[in-house]
């Protein structure tokens, strides 16, 4: 993991897309392993992070469907549950 400035982060090539199941969180998945949550559809950046290798893509974004966790899967083929709430990691698979 590591720390990218949001700007860093978000002008990398978008590579996943997650909606919640009530539609007023957008997770978006970056090519430099970035994971960025915003508001929809305002877009209002909530959360932005990066904890997978970086430079290694996030490929798969998945709500649960309490909308309380994220999972992230990347090329550096880590899976990682976020905590919806804190926004922290709370496991790595």
């Amino acid at each position: 993991g590591g720390h990218l400035p949001d700007e860093e982060v978000k002008s990398s090539e978008v590579s996943a897309l997650a909606l919640n199941a009530d539609g007023t969180m957008l997770a978006i998945g970056y090519s430099k392993g970035g994971v960025c949550v915003c508001e929809f559809p305002s877009m209002e950046t909530i959360f932005t992070s990066v904890q997978h290798q970086r430079g290694r893509a996030v490929r798969c974004l998945a709500w649960h469907p309490n909308g309380a966790m994220l999972a992230s899967g990347a090329q550096d083929t880590d899976i990682i549950v976020w905590d919806v709430t804190s926004y922290e990691p709370v496991q790595h698979l």
